[in-house]
C-alpha cells in the first residue's frame, strides 16, 4: 500500500513538471501511448508566448536539468529602451507622469540615421546612481518592422509641455563672464548693452530667462562673443593702466 502511494506521489509530481513545461492533459496522456513506439524519449517544449529566440543555451546531445534556461524568447514587436536621466531633470518628468499625463519621446539610433521612432516614457526608476547622479528612465517603442535590436545604443528627445508663459532666448545668446550669465540687449541705434540674467531650464536650443531682461526686448542671438571680446579687451587695457 505504501509503495502504491509513493508511486502515485511520483506520478503526480511528474505530471506537475510536465504541465510546467507547457504540456496539456491530452499530451500527457499520449506519453503512455508513445512509450512503446520509440518516441517516449522525445519531449516537445512549447513557449508560453510567441516571440523571437534571441539566445540559445543548449546544444544537441547536451545533458540538461530542470533549472537550466534553454532559450531566451522576446517579443520584439514592442521594445523597452532604458536611458540614464540626470537628477536635475527628474522633477519635471516626475510631475508630468504623477499627474497622469503622457510623455512622448522621439528615439534615434545610428543604424537608421534620419529615421525617428515614436515612443512613450512609462517608468522612472526608484533609485539614483550615487556615482553618475542619474536615474533609469524607460521608454516603450513600437517595433513592428523589427528594426530596433537588443543591445543597440539609442538617443531620445523628450518634449514636455510647460504650464504658463516663460521668457526664453536662444542658447547662443547667453554668454558668461566670471561665473555670471548675461546677454547683449539693444539699447538704441548701434548701441548694445550688457544685461546680467538669471537663467532657468535648458530647453535644448533655448534657455529660460528668469530675470534680467524685459519681455519683448531685442537681444543679440548670434555673434555676441565678438561684443564680449571687446569687453574683455577693455578689461585688459584697464588692468594695464592700473
Amino acid at each position: 500500500m505504501n509503495e502504491f502511494k509513493t508511486a502515485e506521489a511520483y506520478y503526480a509530481a511528474a505530471e506537475r513538471r510536465l504541465r510546467l513545461f507547457g504540456l496539456d492533459t491530452e499530451q500527457i496522456k499520449s506519453i503512455v501511448n508513445e512509450k512503446e513506439n520509440g518516441l517516449f524519449a522525445e519531449l516537445v517544449l512549447r513557449a508560453s508566448k510567441s516571440g523571437t529566440i534571441i539566445a540559445q543555451n543548449i546544444s544537441t546531445g547536451a545533458l540538461i536539468d530542470t533549472t537550466q534556461s534553454l532559450y531566451t524568447i522576446a517579443d520584439l514587436s514592442n521594445v523597452w529602451i532604458w536611458y540614464d536621466l540626470y537628477e536635475k531633470d527628474l522633477a519635471v518628468l516626475h510631475d508630468r507622469l504623477s499627474s497622469g499625463g503622457t510623455v512622448a519621446a522621439k528615439v534615434r539610433v545610428k543604424a537608421f540615421e534620419g529615421e525617428v521612432f515614436d515612443g512613450t516614457v512609462d517608468l522612472i526608476g526608484s533609485e539614483v546612481d550615487e556615482h553618475t547622479r542619474t536615474v533609469k528612465l524607460r521608454v516603450q517603442v513600437k517595433n513592428q518592422q523589427r528594426k530596433l535590436k537588443p543591445g543597440m545604443f539609442a538617443e531620445a528627445e523628450i518634449s514636455i509641455p510647460l504650464k504658463g508663459s516663460m521668457t526664453a532666448v536662444p542658447s547662443s545668446a547667453v554668454l558668461s563672464d566670471e561665473g555670471k550669465a548675461f546677454v547683449f540687449q539693444h539699447f538704441k541705434e548701434n548701441l548694445w548693452i550688457r544685461r546680467d540674467v538669471r537663467i532657468g531650464r535648458d530647453q535644448g536650443n533655448m534657455i529660460e530667462v528668469l530675470s534680467g531682461i524685459p519681455q519683448g526686448a531685442t537681444i543679440v542671438s548670434r555673434g555676441g562673443f565678438m561684443l564680449k571680446s571687446d569687453i574683455l579687451r577693455e578689461k585688459m587695457g584697464a588692468g594695464c593702466a592700473d
